[in-house]
């Protein structure tokens, strides 16, 4: 017992080592090795080109990008292009720390502050976006009740939103995600948002 404790410690005071010094872990995980050899690319988000481009193999159904972290900055994870459907690409902050990535059909990543606060808002997107559309195939006959639940669910997402960046305000997550919903969200929102955005 206190064996495994000690290894535990030691774990976690190599991670605090590691986010002291600015180092990053990005470690992937597939379900089977039907993807090995395949090449898995780390892209920033903005800025893309082929010096800043970094990329790995998968081996063993697995993984992994490591360094230094000069800039917090958000990036994508991403195959080539006819894999997508089935390994599907997603959005990583580069941030000190060792981020765990599950990378299939629904991907997702966990492990350090602004990644789990990213993957919240992108799991409560994929939700919308399913509920979003189950509405619309059931309302093709202009059903008003649809109509009405349709609205009501946009306007639980702009809210969601609202509040999510304005959480976030004060980091690259909030920043990016203002970004990439404003033209969701109501002119009110937007000027509620940007005092947040600007008040550093």
């Amino acid at each position: 017992m206190l064996r495994i404790w000690l290894f535990g410690f030691i774990i976690v005071l190599f991670s605090a080592c590691r986010e002291k010094a600015g180092e990053y872990t990005i470690s992937g995980s597939l379900q089977n090795n039907k993807y090995d050899g395949e090449i898995v690319y780390l892209v920033p988000l903005k800025g893309a080109n082929q010096s800043n481009v970094d990329s790995t193999i998968i081996k063993d159904g697995k993984f992994s990008f490591e360094g230094k972290v000069d800039s917090v900055g958000i990036f994508i994870l991403r195959t080539r292009p006819l894999l997508r459907f089935k390994l599907e690409e997603i959005l990583i902050v580069k941030e000190p720390g060792t981020v765990l990535v599950n990378f299939g059909e629904d991907s997702f990543a966990t492990g350090t502050a602004l990644n789990d606060s990213l993957q919240k808002w992108k799991d409560h997107k994929k939700i919308f976006a399913k509920t979003s559309y189950a509405l619309s195939e059931s309302g093709k006959n202009d059903n008003n009740v649809i109509i009405e639940k349709m609205e009501t669910l946009k306007s639980g997402m702009r809210n969601y939103y609202t509040r999510f960046i304005i959480y976030n305000s004060k980091n690259i997550v909030g920043k990016s995600v203002f970004q990439f919903v404003k033209d969701e969200l109501t002119e009110e929102q937007i000027i509620r948002i940007r005092k947040y955005l600007e008040d550093e």
